[in-house]
């Protein structure tokens, strides 16, 4: 399914990928593979698909801060990711909500996702 709004162009093939699951099921010990590592690993497998870009999100506020100071410590990639999540708020998920033809909700586990889905949004007023 295709999303059709003034804000797309017929070429623009978005996704946004979510998370929160992984990130959460990786902290906890039940899965192997990171967030960051998911977020490389989807990018390239939807780009290849055809995606015009793939845009990595945590829903979290808490884990996009914690995902900040444990790259600041790790360094390398996972000081970029860590800094590129620090940098998220509400008010750019929803822009990049609203410009994607595709959500996808990564795997894992679902306690993170649901708490997110139902906390009330912080986004500013527009201008």
């Amino acid at each position: 399914v295709e999303a059709r709004t003034s804000n797309h162009k017929p070429a623009d093939r978005r996704v946004l990928l979510v998370l929160d699951a992984a990130y959460d099921a990786y902290k906890v010990g039940t899965q192997r593979t990171s967030a960051l590592s998911y977020c490389d690993m989807r990018q390239a497998e939807l780009k290849s698909l055809g995606a015009s870009d793939v845009v990595c999100v945590i829903l979290d506020p808490e884990a996009r801060e914690e995902l900040w100071h444990a790259g600041g410590i790790a360094g390398g990639r996972s000081k970029d990711f860590g800094e590129m999540m620090h940098f998220i708020d509400d008010d750019y998920i929803v822009h990049e909500l609203n410009r994607a033809s595709v959500v996808f909700v990564e795997c894992g586990s679902p306690r993170i996702l649901l708490l997110n889905f139902r906390r009330r949004l912080k986004v500013g007023t527009p201008s």
